[in-house]
C-alpha cells in the first residue's frame, strides 16, 4: 500500500511540475536596433563589412566596386546605388534582404547625410 500511496504522490508530482509554460518573447528577446548616432566607424562598417565587402563580393580584384572603405561606401551613398540596390529594390546581398534593424539603419544613416564618425 506504501508503494501505490509513493507511486501517486510521484505521478502528481511530475504531473503539475510538467505544465510549465515558457514565454518565448523573455527567453529570446529580440536584440535592440540602435538608431542614434549612426555613423560609418560606428554600425555601418559592420553592417558592409559582413553583408558587402566579403571575400568574392564587394573587396579589391573582384571586378565589382570594392565596399572596403568610407570613401568606397559614401561613392555609392551619393551616386544612389547603394539606397537602391541595398533598401528599395533589396537585391543586395544576394542571399536576401538584410534584417529589418539593418536596413533601417542604413536607410537612417544615407538619409542623415552617411556621416562617417560621430
Amino acid at each position: 500500500m506504501k508503494v501505490y500511496h509513493l507511486l501517486s504522490i510521484v505521478i502528481i508530482v511530475a504531473y503539475f511540475s510538467s505544465c510549465y509554460y515558457d514565454i518565448e518573447e523573455e527567453l529570446y528577446p529580440e536584440p535592440s536596433c540602435n538608431l542614434e548616432n549612426l555613423s560609418y566607424d560606428g554600425e555601418i562598417k559592420v553592417l558592409i563589412d559582413m553583408s558587402c565587402a566579403t571575400s568574392g563580393c564587394h573587396v579589391e580584384n573582384t571586378g565589382r566596386v570594392p565596399m572596403t572603405n568610407y570613401d568606397e561606401v559614401k561613392a555609392l551613398v551619393d551616386d544612389g546605388r547603394l539606397r537602391t540596390r541595398a533598401i528599395e529594390r533589396q537585391d543586395m546581398p544576394p542571399t536576401g534582404p538584410l534584417p529589418a534593424c539593418e536596413m533601417t539603419q542604413l536607410d537612417m544613416w544615407i538619409s542623415a547625410g552617411a556621416p562617417e564618425s560621430n
